[in-house]
């Protein structure tokens, strides 16, 4: 399956994507809107990628196999940017749809080693970050449409970390700077976003909406973030229930 992921990931997420025209409504709601039915679909269509490449990656990181057919597949630009995309953006969305906010689920490997999974799971979203870090560095945006390059970013959006947000800020004003002027507005609403993402770690220097599902204990500042925030969780998990499967 990892020989036609980098296909079935392009032929999914960027279907809808043209060179040199603006970024369609229609890959902005697939990428960033709330739905239900398309994390079903996501769910079902990515997740057996996802259970390989972790057991695969677990045997790396224990020193029990030489890099497999997923691992290979960072060597080349688009390659490394369905590894991304699966570990990070697909793997949120495959696990909102039972629990909005299921971190837990995220950081897992598999429920068959329990006793292990946050360990795991916690060097594998290392991994994930090393890898869009990475792409980064080497500029793997000159390789590739540079809307599709923004993807790498948000790992490092994600991460809790100072550093790895200001690399993704920086990286998002450089494409913004040096695209076509068609990409303008969704560069803008991308840089937003990692500021929006870069003013909470600087407040918090975390994420709070991660404490429950960590589990963390809430500061009193970060009570008040709840207030605020578990309204929106609330109403996703009532449009869950509302919405039936693809």
């Amino acid at each position: 399956m990892a020989s036609t992921l980098v296909r079935r990931v392009n032929a999914f997420w960027f279907r809808d994507l043209k060179k040199l025209h603006p970024v369609p409504p229609s890959c902005t709601q697939l990428w960033f809107a709330r739905n239900p039915a398309v994390d079903r679909y996501i769910k079902k269509a990515f997740e057996p990628d996802l259970i390989r490449l972790k057991q695969q990656l677990l045997q790396e990181l224990e020193g029990n196999a030489e890099k497999g057919e997923y691992s290979q597949l960072k060597e080349t630009p688009e390659g490394a940017l369905a590894l991304v995309l699966l570990q990070s953006v697909f793997q949120r969305r495959m696990y909102r749809v039972d629990n909005p906010n299921d971190m837990r689920r995220v950081l897992s490997i598999s429920p068959a080693i329990p006793d292990r999974s946050e360990t795991i799971g916690l060097e594998l979203s290392e991994h994930t970050r090393m890898l869009a870090w990475y792409a980064i560095q080497e500029d793997y945006e000159e390789d590739m449409n540079p809307v599709m390059a923004s993807f790498f970013t948000l790992p490092l959006i994600w991460a809790e970390s100072r550093t790895s947000i200001d690399t993704a800020i920086m990286k998002i004003e450089r494409l913004l700077m040096f695209s076509s002027f068609c990409y303008r507005d969704y560069f803008t609403g991308l840089l937003e976003y990692a500021r929006a993402h870069d003013a909470v770690i600087k407040k918090y220097n975390r994420y709070p909406s991660r404490n429950p599902d960590l589990p963390r204990r809430n500061t009193p500042e970060e009570d008040i973030y709840f207030s605020l925030f578990q309204p929106h969780v609330k109403a996703y998990e009532a449009e869950c229930k509302r919405t039936k499967p693809v």
